[in-house]
């Protein structure tokens, strides 16, 4: 599993391969009941996002996606995080992923709940509050693809909480050019709104 992902420098050079590979690792759950080389663990589905130690993002699409869906399954880690934001929208050096479906996928990760209850939930919060709605001071744009937008938005009512989310769904429930996403924000902000009310 890891070399078909590019563990030690080495992939396999079938798509295919690759794809299964990096799906077959977001279905492991707890690696320690499994008979997998020690760098076979989901860090290897960061390198099919670009991550990590200068490692390219792996080119094809059907991989990179796989890439971000396995991670659904996986316990947040500082690696799996950045790899996430950087496929959501960029950073570190690194371009967003070209693909808006990459982007989707990666997006929807972010809004399933045990990233909700991780150390790691504020840059989940921040690389989806950037795609729904962009940072006009920071000179970032929202992602131009709604599917993107709206994945954000969906994610942000399942993990968000707090003036932040608040204020880009707010934004994106009444300013965002696609009724899409206007209707998933709205929803979204209510979810937020309700939470919030609770406490």
């Amino acid at each position: 599993l890891s070399l078909a992902l590019g563990g030690g420098r080495v992939k396999d050079e079938s798509w295919e391969v690759r794809k299964a590979a990096a799906e077959r690792i977001g279905q492991v759950v707890d690696t320690a009941d499994f008979d997998l080389d020690d760098d076979a663990h989901p860090s290897m589905l960061s390198l099919a996002l670009g991550g990590g130690d200068g490692h390219a993002k792996d080119e094809h699409v059907a991989v990179r996606k796989a890439a971000a869906k396995a991670f659904r399954l996986q316990i947040p880690t500082a690696s799996s995080m950045r790899a996430l934001r950087r496929a959501l929208v960029g950073g570190e050096g690194h371009d967003k992923d070209e693909d808006a479906d990459v982007r989707k996928a990666a997006a929807k990760t972010f809004g399933t709940p045990h990233f909700e209850e991780s150390d790691w939930v504020g840059l989940a919060i921040g690389a989806l509050s950037r795609a729904l709605r962009g940072e006009y001071v920071a000179g970032h744009l929202k992602d131009e693809e709604a599917k993107v937008r709206k994945a954000a938005a969906e994610a942000l009512g399942v993990i968000g909480r707090g003036v932040e989310v608040a204020i880009a769904l707010r934004w994106a429930k009444d300013k965002d050019g696609e009724e899409d996403v206007r209707r998933a924000a709205a929803d979204a902000f209510e979810k937020v709104v309700n939470q919030v009310t609770k406490v």
